[in-house]
């Protein structure tokens, strides 16, 4: 989870472009603080919980992934997890602007005559309300948070730290003049591409087990 939460890039270049006074420095100010402020957090949280409970806290079962259920319930507890649901709550929206953002990008590229938000607003509200309840539907079936990261695992950061890197490499390779960075380029990117399909394997299998 720690790993995960700092899977960030996907939010500064929006996040930026929102920015009033939009200089690099700023940027890099407010990237610094967040990392800074998130790893405080999150270290915190890891060190008491492993203080708590031991090794028990590493355990993959249904309760070890998660440590507010392995606490006795009481009001610290409850308010542990509207903290939970507060950070959800407004984590969400950055993650869905991002992805909204992109899918409209797609829809002006391919719809003949391109869409434009400004004169038409149906489908923004339609990739929006898709999204959202597409997102609600997945949470209310999926409650376990290992079969979440397993899907994610084997699907979206393999794709983000093999798949394409690996294709990138591929291309990269073909276009060179030489013949030794091509030979190079195509066993490197090969070799990502077909461990990023082993690992997807294992993830997907686990969550159709997990399923």
């Amino acid at each position: 989870m720690m790993s995960s939460s700092f899977q960030s890039h996907v939010t500064p270049p929006p996040l930026y472009a929102e920015m009033v006074e939009k200089t690099p420095e700023r940027m890099y100010t407010a990237i610094f603080w967040a990392t800074l402020l998130i790893s405080a957090l999150y270290f915190t949280v890891g060190f008491f919980g492993y203080l708590t409970f031991g090794g028990e806290v590493l355990l993959t079962s249904e309760t070890g992934s998660d440590i507010l259920t392995m606490y006795a319930p009481n009001g610290t507890i409850v308010l542990g997890h509207l903290c939970v649901t507060f950070i959800a709550t407004f984590a969400f929206p950055m993650l869905q602007f991002v992805a909204r953002l992109s899918v409209l990008d797609v829809l002006q590229k391919v719809l003949d005559p391109p869409y434009n938000i400004e004169e038409d607003n149906n489908i923004y509200y339609g990739v929006t309300f898709l999204y959202f309840f597409s997102c609600l539907g997945l949470s209310l079936v999926f409650t376990s948070i290992e079969v979440v990261l397993a899907l994610l695992g084997g699907t979206v950061v393999i794709a983000l730290m093999l798949f394409l890197p690996g294709l990138l490499v591929l291309t990269q390779g073909m276009n060179s003049a030489s013949t030794f960075k091509s030979v190079g380029a195509f066993i490197i990117g090969f070799f990502m591409i077909s461990f990023g399909l082993f690992v997807s394997s294992l993830s997907i299998a686990f969550f159709v087990d997990s399923t």
